[in-house]
């Protein structure tokens, strides 16, 4: 039962980041959707059609850096089978997000981008299932298995409610950092904590198997 409690605040932990780190990439990464690449595609796309070629280029960067996280995923995860690790390396990786506080044009700061979207793509890969399948920075398919589970199992579709919510949670946590924050290069500090205590728990219920 503690083994479940605890992947459950795993499951509902990565969903917060992946909400808090989604706002986070749009309002301080160039408007960029690094950990949701759906909507980084689709503003890539315009940034070419209406020749905006620096927008384009930092789409270009943080898909490519995505795909990238996520053949590190499964590069590790054959070989080490390590949840864990793909933590530690998220948490290097978001290292870079204080030296270069925010992106405006094509400078210096594109590196936080490409480290981001390793990240992204480590997020992404490395965490899709514990209590149930889901995807921690995306809600699309979630809410559908939300919808679906309901005509299947109640207590399965409040899990998704739940992960749902915590997004939207972490989402509304950014948001409110930057409108009523200060020193807001920092904001990545409380996804960073949240991470290393989600390595902790991994570690524990897997004491516990």
């Amino acid at each position: 039962m503690k083994k479940k409690i605890d992947l459950l605040l795993v499951t509902l932990l990565l969903s917060f980041v992946g909400g808090f780190m989604d706002a986070y990439s749009v309002s301080f990464r160039g408007g960029k959707f690094i950990f949701m690449q759906t909507g980084n595609l689709i503003t890539m796309i315009d940034d070419l059609i209406g020749r905006n070629w620096v927008g384009f280029w930092l789409g270009f960067l943080s898909f490519i850096s995505f795909l990238f996280g996520v053949a590190i995923a499964i590069f590790i995860l054959k070989k080490k089978k390590s949840l864990p690790l793909l933590i530690v390396l998220m948490v290097v990786l978001m290292i870079p997000t204080f030296f270069f506080p925010k992106t405006d044009g094509l400078d210096c700061s594109w590196f936080a981008i490409a480290c981001l979207g390793i990240a992204a793509g480590i997020l992404l890969e490395g965490f899709r299932f514990f209590i149930v399948p889901f995807t921690p920075t995306m809600m699309t398919n979630n809410s559908r298995l939300m919808v679906e589970a309901l005509f299947e199992n109640k207590k399965k579709a409040l899990v998704y409610l739940a992960i749902l919510f915590s997004f939207l949670l972490g989402v509304a946590s950014e948001s409110t950092w930057i409108y009523f924050g200060s020193a807001l290069y920092l904001s990545p500090l409380l996804p960073l904590f949240l991470m290393a205590f989600c390595a902790i728990l991994i570690v524990r219920a897997k004491e516990e198997i």
